[in-house]
Parts: C-alpha cells; sequence; structure tokens
C-alpha cells in the first residue's frame, strides 16, 4: 500500500478525480525520510482546481503531507501503515485541511471533502486490482 500511496504519477488511473499529478521536484533523502514535491491536478463535477504537497515518506510506516501551494490556508496529515500479517496492512489518512477565504475556497471545499472522502476506499481498490485481496 506504501508503494501506491507514494506513486503520485499513476493517481489519475485510478482516482476518478484526479486529472494529473506529477512530482515536481526532486527525490531528496534526507536523516528524517525522503522527500519529494507533488502536485495533484483536480476534476470533479465541473471544478478544476490544483494543490501541491511536500511529503515526506519515513520509511514504509509514514508519509508526512504538507501544504505548498493550493487553494488552502492549512494543509497537513499522514498517511500511516500498520502491517498486519504478511499480505497485508492497515491504512490510515489523518489529514487537516482550512480553505483560504474567497470564492475559490468556497467552490473547492465540497469537491475537496468528496476526494478526501473518498481516497482510502479508491487507494483499497486499486490495490486489490494489482495485487488481489489475497484471499
Amino acid at each position: 500500500m506504501f508503494a501506491l500511496v507514494r506513486d503520485v504519477a499513476q493517481y489519475p488511473k485510478f482516482l476518478p478525480w484526479c486529472a494529473a499529478s506529477h512530482v515536481q521536484a526532486p527525490v531528496d533523502v534526507q536523516a528524517d525520510g525522503e522527500t519529494l514535491v507533488a502536485r495533484v491536478d483536480i476534476a470533479y463535477m465541473g471544478v478544476r482546481s490544483s494543490f501541491t504537497t511536500r511529503n515526506i515518506h519515513h520509511g514504509c510506516e509514514a508519509i508526512d503531507l504538507t501544504l505548498v501551494d493550493g487553494p488552502f490556508r492549512d494543509l497537513h496529515g499522514r498517511w500511516s501503515f500498520q502491517p498486519l500479517r504478511e499480505e497485508g496492512c492497515k491504512v490510515t489518512l489523518d489529514l487537516h485541511y482550512r480553505f483560504a477565504a474567497g470564492l475559490l475556497g468556497r467552490v473547492v471545499a465540497p469537491v475537496f471533502e468528496h476526494v478526501a472522502n473518498s481516497l482510502i476506499d479508491a487507494f483499497a481498490q486499486r490495490a486489490d486490482q494489482i495485487y488481489g485481496t489475497g484471499d
């Protein structure tokens, strides 16, 4: 699951609201983990927007996200991957965001709410497609 979340370039293949995605800055390896800057373009129900995050990978256990650019006043979160057995893991996403004041924030807010609520299920479905259900 960590590999699926980490592979930003593949998001448009399985996230229906993702129009495009790519890594904007080269991967930088530091003592606290591997860091990359990624942009995701959203297109859903006639609304288009994009946001950029700095993602710090902590081994295969967690990915921390912080806002670089986008229609938010604040965005930060953490993907966590807890092994359950050899072929599975528990995935959690703790995401916090506030939109910037103004029309764009009011228009994008309901779209992003849908995006945030659909993320875990979309990644679980993608894992089933690629790796199988493990049954």
